[in-house]
């Protein structure tokens, strides 16, 4: 690695970034952003590529696994539907303007998208389940206007769908627990399930194919506000506002570990599961100093006698990680509440963005690069990016924060 190491910083937003989602080929990044914008960038070169717009504090996006749609959600109950190639708005769905659009997600073959709908000030929320290739052959609304420099700038749209419920839905699961809400949802076991997120810190897995709750248990004595699947290791991760990351077993539903940072304790606002090659991994067979019955002993092989290291930091860190091909990684970023950024120094608030190995809780590195919450965090491969309440969009190497 070397030794000069700069974070990427995209200026775009004037408000609080509220979430980031890399294009599924990992060339773009979209941000979403209090002060109603989404903006496209290529970050390779801290370029804007696009800028979507609402009328509202857009909370939520997510992306088509086709990478041919985006779909952003507001506070004030609007759902766009965008066509990423031609950045045209295609569709736009009206939900009552007392609710908050706090998720959307889309399933892996993209026949499905599920939208969480919180009410403002109340305990109602709900789930609702569309059918994507129905909602968009729905007769389209009038084309936004593209300028020069790529601006999205939707027109008044002459028909908006509307309805007492949910619009157009293929199904709606609503919230019946008293005294907490859904907070988010996500298509899980080849989309047949959806596991959701509550606010009085339960998870439950729900098979809305046959309408049944498959499995629910409290993990978190606060608002559980983000969580991650791997499916490879079978694995979710939760943040949550207890300052707690929790690690469960997905085909279990079982606690496996967890997580607090402290020094300060912090509202974990958002976490990530990112695998990354492992660059001290030594291919099992090689010539070696010790016997072959050995070799594939993967746990307890001594790897420093495989390889040569130019220091004794390399061999430790080589050992650290004994020699797996992959690392597993649980990345979160929060802070304290955002009402006492002002009067909170940078360095007391809880703004670093922490790295653990997932199994074993080791924390492997930290660093800090926002002036305030990190309030959201999105992973491709090796890169992870970090929204900010700063407003701010960073994007990080997390290889130079574990090997350089």
């Amino acid at each position: 690695m070397s030794s000069v190491y700069k974070t990427k910083n995209l200026q775009g937003h004037e408000r609080p970034i509220k979430q980031l989602k890399f294009s599924k080929d990992g060339k773009y990044i979209f941000s979403a952003s209090a002060d109603r914008k989404v903006i496209k960038w290529n970050y390779k070169n801290s370029s804007k590529d696009s800028v979507y717009m609402h009328n509202a504090s857009v909370n939520v996006i997510c992306l088509s696994n086709s990478n041919k749609y985006m779909l952003s959600g507001d506070g004030a109950g609007l759902i766009y539907v965008w066509d990423i190639n031609t950045n045209e708005n295609i569709k736009k769905i009206s939900l009552d303007k007392l609710y908050n659009i706090t998720s959307l997600n889309v399933s892996s073959d993209d026949i499905y998208f599920i939208a969480t709908c919180s009410e403002r000030g109340k305990q109602n929320s709900f789930i609702a389940i569309y059918l994507l290739e129905d909602i968009i052959k729905i007769e389209k609304d009038d084309n936004p206007t593209i300028t020069e420099n790529k601006l999205q700038v939707p027109s008044e749209m002459k028909k908006t769908i509307k309805a007492e419920k949910a619009p157009n839905v293929f199904k709606q699961i609503n919230c019946t627990k008293e005294n907490t809400k859904f907070i988010k949802s996500c298509f899980t076991n080849m989309d047949k399930s959806i596991l959701i997120s509550r606010e009085d810190g339960v998870l439950e897995m729900y098979d809305f194919i046959n309408n049944t709750l498959i499995s629910s248990d409290k993990f978190h004595n606060g608002e559980i506000l983000d969580f991650d699947i791997n499916y490879e290791n079978g694995i979710i991760i939760t943040s949550s506002k207890d300052g707690e990351m929790s690690l469960i077993n997905l085909n279990t539903f079982k606690l496996m570990n967890k997580f607090k940072p402290i020094n300060p304790v912090r509202l974990l606002n958002s976490c990530q599961i990112a695998v990354i090659d492992n660059p001290y991994y030594v291919v099992p067979g090689m010539k070696s100093e010790i016997s072959i019955d050995t070799l594939f002993d993967l746990n307890t092989m001594d790897i420093t006698k495989l390889r040569y290291f130019e220091n004794e930091s390399d061999k430790e860190k080589a050992q650290k990680f004994k020699n797996k091909k992959q690392i597993v990684l649980a990345c979160v970023g929060g802070g304290q509440d955002s009402k006492f950024v002002t009067t909170t120094q940078q360095k007391e608030g809880g703004f670093e963005i922490i790295i653990y190995n997932v199994f074993t809780g080791e924390k492997l590195a930290e660093f800090l690069d926002h002036f305030g919450p990190v309030n959201t965090l999105a992973v491709y491969k090796d890169i992870i990016c970090s929204g900010g309440e700063d407003s701010s969009v960073k994007v990080h190497d997390i290889k130079h924060y574990l090997f350089s």
